[in-house]
């Protein structure tokens, strides 16, 4: 664990008033969305099994001199041969989520893929991950927050000095029974 990092998030004030294990559950909740990238043999995988991909294959072997057509075409060949001959659609780059959208969207529009579809796909391109996750940090526990709050706290209280004076008793006293 990394308790520099933890102290500097800790420092702030969304923390305050929040108990160890309320501070720990809160780094860990997969709540900030992230795009990710999609194995293509999922997509074609979703579209295998919606029959849909037998629709998109045609679309992209359709000759048309339709400019619109054309267009739409083209987003059926590129999706085709994206899911055949890729690994992996670089959804994670924002231009190429932003160009996978537009591409299905034109599907939809040619009724190649159903909504449904559509959705199941840009749903494949998101994820979530944890405000931990995102500093690079551990699964944080309660003691690790406590263990943070207790450093805190001895660095402002810190316990009385080695160097202060201890009380002695006076010597006509006699030493300590």
């Amino acid at each position: 664990m990394d308790y520099d990092l933890l102290r500097a998030e800790l420092a702030s004030p969304a923390y305050d008033g929040l108990s160890d294990q309320a501070v720990a559950d809160a780094l860990n909740a997969r709540t900030i969305p992230v795009a990710v990238d999609v194995p293509t043999s999922d997509a074609r995988g979703l579209l295998l099994g919606t029959g849909e991909w037998g629709a998109l294959c045609i679309l992209a072997e359709r000759q048309t001199s339709d400019p619109t057509e054309m267009m739409i075409r083209a987003a059926a060949i590129t999706a085709r041969d994206s899911m055949l001959h890729t690994t992996t659609l670089e959804t994670s780059r924002p231009l190429y989520l932003g160009a996978v959208t537009q591409m299905l969207g034109a599907l939809v529009m040619a009724q190649a893929i159903s909504a449904d579809s559509h959705a199941a796909l840009l749903a494949m391109t998101q994820s979530s991950r944890s405000r931990a996750e995102e500093l690079g940090l551990p699964v944080v526990t309660d003691q690790d927050v406590l263990t943070v709050r207790v450093t805190i706290e001895r660095e402002l209280n810190p316990p009385p000095s080695a160097a202060e004076p201890v009380f002695q008793p006076p010597a006509f006293l006699g030493p300590p029974q």
